[in-house]
């Protein structure tokens, strides 16, 4: 079964050595994983990511949950 991820974007960060990373290739998957876009098919799992708004850990469940019922609304991307 494909994973599909549903784009978070930019309105979030994740920390890498210290430095906060933004991409709009930020995505939360249908495992409920955080990933990452780094090439056209390669997805890094992200372990913790923050919403940008007030620095706090971002919600993974609420997030996903918003993902499924908003479906149209989010950028899909069907992966391997």
């Amino acid at each position: 079964m494909a994973t599909k991820y549903w784009k978070l974007g930019e309105g979030f960060y994740w920390m890498t050595d210290g430095e906060k990373v933004t991409s709009e290739f930020l995505y939360i998957g249908n495992d409920k994983k955080f990933w990452y876009q780094s090439d056209f098919n390669d997805f890094v799992e992200i372990e913790e990511v923050f919403d940008a708004g007030t620095g706090k850990p971002a919600d993974r469940e609420s997030l996903f949950e918003m993902a499924c019922a908003d479906d149209i609304d989010f950028d899909t991307v069907e992966g391997a």
